[in-house]
């Protein structure tokens, strides 16, 4: 399948809404809920879509959609930079999409532009120990294990470990 990666716009804000409205019960498997609001009241979600749009135009935060060839939003990648050059990265693809190699190419494409388009030298990222698929996807875009202690966290009343992951750019 053939795909984009680009930073998302004001213009991309109702059919992210649509993919993460789609998406929802299968990525809260694996990552805390958004607050309801974020599903159902449009103008908070815009103001608050357009408070993290100003702080991508400051630099602080970049979001990137990932596009089919027909333009249908089908996966995210964000990436929260720190004054010293390192982002953690976050992302999700749309469950009908997973397993096909696109989260693994949009992050190989996103270390390869970070350095030069945000002054990135390294990523950080997390990765649930039961999610063996997205642990995965980050040993096949170049993360390794680090030596940080996982650290435990609730997601749907049970308690898990994320597992921490970098990359030197």
């Amino acid at each position: 399948m053939d795909t984009a990666l680009r930073p998302l716009t004001h213009a991309d804000l109702n059919a992210l809404l649509a993919f993460e409205r789609k998406n929802r019960a299968y990525f809260e498997q694996w990552v805390p809920p958004r607050p309801a609001w974020f599903f159902t009241d449009n103008t908070r979600y815009i103001s608050h879509m357009e408070s993290l749009l100003q702080e991508q135009a400051e630099g602080a935060f970049q979001m990137y959609v990932l596009t089919s060839n027909a333009g249908q939003i089908i996966g995210r990648i964000n990436l929260t930079i720190s004054k010293s050059g390192i982002a953690s990265l976050g992302y999700r693809i749309a469950q009908a999409q997973s397993g096909k190699g696109l989260a693994t190419a949009a992050i190989k494409q996103i270390c390869k532009l970070a350095p030069k388009a945000h002054g990135i030298s390294s990523l950080s990222a997390q990765a649930a120990r039961c999610n063996l698929a997205s642990q995965q996807v980050l040993l096949n875009s170049g993360f390794a294990k680090t030596h940080a202690p996982a650290q435990q966290v609730s997601l749907n009343g049970q308690q898990i470990w994320l597992e921490p992951f970098h990359k030197p750019l």
